[in-house]
């Protein structure tokens, strides 16, 4: 009995799986499949998401870095009369697009002259394929137009191609000062995008930066001879004659010179090429394009020496920098710092704004800004003045016979009462 339970309890061996096993692995080892490839496509994506957020920022900082080189050589005119808008700078009718002039050590005729300059240009391109994009371009030219290759800029001109802006905007920027020369910047702010609309994770990155550009007025300047600021005076041979310097080609031209082959696709300068190689302009809001921001309106002032006070500010900032001006002014009249060296208890900042897209003319914003100034009493309204080069009476013809060009204690204080 007992060996015959052993032998139908003896089990044979397996020849193989069963079906349902076979199924069931199966189905493990697709999920373990799947969730591998899951890992791996979400991490190959990371790593490009992350690759272009890089890209966009480093890309932004070579196209700044350039700029800069270019402005710290910027060739600045200083001949009376012609100003640093459009002599020696430009901006598109938007502030997109930016050219200079730039030192150069040769003349349009490729000699080692050391005393030439060439025109730098900064303009952006609609994007081909990602609508609401733009890339950039740098030309550097000779002043009668022919295009200097881009010796060593290889990288970077592959980096300007590729990058893809949402924005950019050149500003120049004129900070007055107390008792010394003003100082004029150009700010430069890019908005990088690290890829089209729609994209997952898509960002646009904000880089911004200023840069000083020296005033002409004041520096390298040689009694009785015409320059640049810089030491590289003109664009074809220097010839000294006595004491005056004999100007060459493109000298004294406005920006673009106007002997380029192709100068009506600079002249108006527009913001940006579009797809099919024209200039084009960007929409301007409507109330900024019916200001013209040193129209000289009748601001309906009571008091006469208010009044006089702004044209005349307004007058100074023309004078010194063109009607072509396009840009901010900054400056702040602070009241007398204490003896024990605490800060001033009180500052008036103003900021003036000049661009293509004010809503405002430069009189109507420094009647605002002398609004505020009043507050602080008789003595920020002088300094205000002296930092306009402001004066409150006709041909500065006092009522007492003397003459002066300047506010007065008792002119700013019959300002103050609304005289």
């Amino acid at each position: 009995m007992q060996n015959q339970m052993n032998r139908y309890s003896t089990r044979r061996p397996r020849g193989g799986f069963t079906l349902i096993e076979l199924v069931v692995s199966f189905g493990l080892m697709s999920v373990l499949v799947a969730v591998a490839w899951n890992v791996y496509v979400g991490g190959s994506t990371q790593a490009v998401t992350a690759g272009d957020h890089l890209t966009a920022t480093q890309s932004a900082m070579v196209l700044m870095e350039s700029i800069q080189e270019d402005i710290r050589q910027m060739a600045i005119l200083n001949q009376p009369g012609t100003f640093l808008i459009p002599h020696s700078l430009l901006f598109s009718t938007n502030g997109k697009s930016f050219m200079l002039r730039k030192s150069a050590l040769t003349n349009t005729d490729d000699e080692m002259r050391g005393s030439a300059f060439t025109v730098v240009i900064y303009q952006i391109i609609e994007h081909p394929t990602y609508p609401g994009l733009f890339t950039i371009r740098r030309l550097e030219r000779t002043t009668n137009g022919e295009n200097i290759p881009s010796k060593g800029r290889a990288f970077d001109e592959k980096v300007f191609a590729s990058l893809l802006l949402k924005d950019i905007r050149f500003d120049l920027i004129v900070k007055l000062e107390q008792m010394v020369p003003y100082r004029s910047f150009v700010r430069v702010s890019i908005s990088a995008a690290s890829g089209p609309a729609g994209r997952n994770e898509s960002k646009v990155y904000l880089v911004s930066n200023m840069f000083e550009v020296s005033s002409p007025q004041f520096i390298n300047v040689r009694p009785n001879q015409s320059g640049f600021a810089r030491r590289f005076l003109i664009s074809a041979t220097v010839s000294l004659i006595g004491s005056e310097v004999t100007a060459g080609p493109g000298f004294y031209n406005i920006l673009p010179p106007n002997d380029w082959p192709d100068w009506g696709l600079f002249a108006p300068f527009m913001d940006y090429i579009d797809k099919n190689g024209n200039p084009a302009d960007f929409e301007v809001p409507e109330a900024a394009a019916a200001v013209e921001p040193f129209a000289m309106t009748d601001l309906g002032l009571a008091s006469s020496l208010r009044n006089h006070y702004v044209k005349t500010g307004t007058e100074y900032i023309r004078d010194k920098f063109g009607l072509d001006f396009r840009g901010r002014i900054l400056g702040q009249v602070t009241a007398a710092r204490p003896a024990d060296g605490s800060p001033p208890p009180w500052v008036a900042p103003f900021d003036i704004d000049a661009t293509s897209s004010a809503t405002e003319s430069v009189a109507v914003q420094i009647n605002h800004f002398l609004d505020q100034t009043i507050i602080q009493g008789p003595e920020a309204v002088e300094q205000m003045g002296h930092l306009l080069f402001a004066y409150c009476y006709p041909g500065g013809l006092r009522p007492n016979g003397q003459t002066s060009f300047m506010v007065m204690p008792a002119d700013a204080q019959s300002i103050v009462n609304g005289q």
